[in-house]
């Protein structure tokens, strides 16, 4: 192609893009039409794959798009690496509708490290995506340009939110952690007012008193404010230091929260956990957050809504 046909070319597509997000028949037609006669056929799939994702994030049926739909089940790291790099979307009716369409081991392979999109992303899919461990690090920040805190960031093929001088990792599995870090134990009483404030229920925690190893638990009931830790308390001297404790996410999930490595997963090796509920209660469990930090991280992990019920346009790619 000549410079006047490239021109022409990426206008074509450019507009075809925001058309398909729009749920306009014309100029998405033509783009597609662009990219079938004037790329190979490996690209025209993957473009016509990405244009046929903003279609459906428009709202509008796939019946009604300008092409044979690929038969896909969902977006490839090309594709998804388009959507998450380009011009941000703020509209959250387009993210419900894209969200089941990618998942995070595709993420993971995107050249993504930290978008706007990306943040649009996961504000949708906290709620459903789901990891089986959570482990909360101290990490500076990396400057102005981090994106400000609280922001989702992937860092080494591994997707984490970053908080004020934290990062709270969610791998793959258990053996992508690597070796976790060493943390000072807290304090019961510290431990039990952040359980108290976030109405978190504890079923059992471990204390540990310079050599000595205190179990105290009560299967399936919540022992945060139970006299007798009282006495316990008082008893060591008000200097016992929490290795872990069994917390209840807000759908009664248990955690194994371990606070010297601040690393939290559910028992059974495959057992998993929705994004929103592993984050939130290992957060409020392993760290002091003021008022400003705990409404940000609610903010954070309440965002995802589900797709009305009423929704019934049939899944992109469906054969």
């Amino acid at each position: 192609m000549g410079e006047r046909q490239v021109e022409r070319f990426l206008a074509a597509v450019g507009s075809g893009v925001e058309a398909a997000r729009e749920g306009r028949v014309d100029p998405t037609r033509i783009a597609l039409s662009e990219v079938s006669r004037r790329t190979v056929p490996d690209v025209s799939r993957r473009m016509s794959t990405f244009m046929a994702a903003m279609w459906q994030g428009s709202g509008r049926s796939m019946s009604d798009f300008p092409a044979n739909v690929p038969f896909q089940s969902a977006l490839d790291e090309t594709s998804l690496s388009l959507l998450l790099s380009s011009q941000e979307i703020t509209d959250e009716g387009f993210w419900r509708r894209i969200r089941p369409l990618v998942d995070v081991r595709t993420l993971l392979r995107t050249d993504v490290t930290d978008t706007p999109n990306l943040q649009r992303l996961m504000r949708s899919a906290v709620q459903t995506w789901k990891g089986h461990v959570c482990m909360v690090v101290d990490r500076e920040e990396a400057g102005p340009e981090s994106g400000g805190a609280w922001h989702w960031m992937i860092d080494h093929g591994q997707l984490g939110l970053r908080g004020p001088g934290l990062v709270a990792y969610l791998p793959s599995s258990r053996k992508d952690l690597g070796f976790p870090e060493e943390y000072a134990a807290p304090l019961l009483a510290e431990v039990r007012e952040r359980a108290s404030r976030f109405a978190i229920p504890l079923t059992s925690i471990r204390m540990l008193m310079t050599n000595r190893s205190i179990g105290y638990d009560a299967p399936g009931e919540d022992v945060t404010n139970d006299p007798q830790l009282d006495g316990i308390s008082a008893a060591l001297g008000q200097e016992e230091g929490v290795v872990e404790a069994l917390a209840l996410t807000p759908t009664r999930i248990p955690l194994r929260c371990s606070f010297i490595n601040r690393t939290a997963s559910p028992p059974g090796a495959r057992s998993l956990v929705p994004y929103a509920e592993l984050l939130a209660t290992a957060l409020r469990l392993f760290l002091d957050l003021d008022d400003e930090d705990a409404a940000l991280l609610q903010n954070l992990v309440d965002a995802g809504e589900p797709a009305p019920a009423h929704w019934s346009q049939p899944d992109l790619f469906e054969e």
